[in-house]
């Protein structure tokens, strides 16, 4: 039996269901039909974009020289830029590494500096946390971004204190050839670029 308000959520809009009274001359009985409105306002869905597992092989990787060159963040070094040019070996571009591991601390910021495309190709370059470590990155957890550039690109990031601490965190880096990169794309495939993962 309906209440005279009842509300139902589905993933896209928020439904008031109004129970309304007629009368049926024919019948004689009052029917009971629910009137449908829409709220000014969306129900709330939250969705991963992609999975931590997941290895987005790009297109056509770094066969142009479209990787990321060299990392350095909080004191430790993920790629020496004395390995120019280095490139991800697995498919696609798409690399996932054990170390360095990096030590985070909720409420802190940290800087880093990060070089793609061999200082020739004009890069974009991002970064993602598992920041409540449930083995997703959603779009809100892209920490940082830089703008496409062939030189050497600075940024920092902040780990909110809402971050859900632990080991084997997983971090997820990738460049992009000529194009922004946005929350979303954390597994998104491009025409050139890398993807390196560390947990």
């Amino acid at each position: 039996m309906l209440n005279s308000n009842c509300f139902l959520i589905n993933s896209r809009n928020i439904f008031n269901f109004r129970l309304i009274k007629l009368y049926s001359v024919m019948k004689g009985k009052f029917l009971h039909l629910c009137f449908i409105a829409f709220a000014s306002m969306s129900a709330i869905k939250v969705s991963a974009q992609c999975a931590v597992t997941s290895t987005p092989a790009n297109t056509s990787g770094c066969t142009f020289g479209d990787q990321i060159d060299s990392f350095h963040c909080s004191g430790i070094t993920a790629i020496s830029p004395a390995t120019f040019p280095s490139c991800s070996t697995g498919p696609g571009g798409y690399g996932s590494y054990t170390t360095p591991h990096w030590t985070f601390t909720p409420g802190s910021t940290y800087t880093y500096t990060a070089h793609c495309g061999g200082g020739t190709w004009s890069e974009a370059f991002a970064i993602w946390i598992d920041l409540n470590n449930n083995g997703t990155y959603e779009a809100t957890e892209m920490v940082a971004s830089n703008a496409p550039s062939s030189a050497t690109v600075t940024g920092s990031f902040t780990i909110p204190t809402t971050a859900i601490g632990g080991t084997n965190i997983h971090m997820r880096l990738r460049d992009r050839f000529a194009t922004a990169i946005t929350g979303t794309m954390c597994a998104t495939v491009f025409s050139y670029g890398e993807t390196e993962d560390y947990f």
